[in-house]
């Protein structure tokens, strides 16, 4: 349930940052939204599988694992319905780098020592290298 909290806290930033991506630029927008989708698929087994695992069913799991991806869309609207009044070229910036923070915080602060607790060092890698292959995949890409 930690783990569902965090990362529901997690989504709304993305969120955020794909909705101010799309006002600046649909092509931006849609290659943040491919990269977010890909790392949700992880984030969700990594929701619902322990609570499966923990007798609670696969409803249960599924349930609270897409509540956790809720927050997304929220903000995603936030950023539509409420930057997109005022927003300048200086105001995406800093909403990334606003976004950019909160997500590296929680990366450092959560999501890294909790895969170094699990003693799973070479999972860890391989997602951080994966990831960050996909990301710079779909810049080249898409220009």
């Amino acid at each position: 349930i930690l783990t569902a909290i965090a990362l529901g806290v997690h989504n709304f930033p993305e969120g955020l940052a794909m909705g101010v991506a799309v006002l600046e630029s649909a092509q931006y927008g849609f290659v943040l939204m491919i990269a977010i989708a890909l790392h949700n698929i992880p984030e969700g087994i990594a929701v619902a599988a322990p609570i499966q695992a923990g007798n609670g069913g696969k409803m249960k799991a599924t349930g609270i694992a897409m509540l956790t991806g809720l927050t997304e869309p929220l903000g995603a609207l936030f950023a539509l319905l409420v930057l997109g009044s005022f927003l300048t070229p200086l105001m995406v910036g800093i909403s990334l780098a606003f976004v950019g923070g909160i997500m590296t915080v929680v990366s450092c602060r959560e999501l890294i020592p909790q895969a170094i607790r699990q003693n799973r060092p070479k999972h860890m890698i391989v997602g951080i290298l994966f990831g960050s292959s996909v990301m710079q995949m779909s810049l080249v890409l898409l220009g």
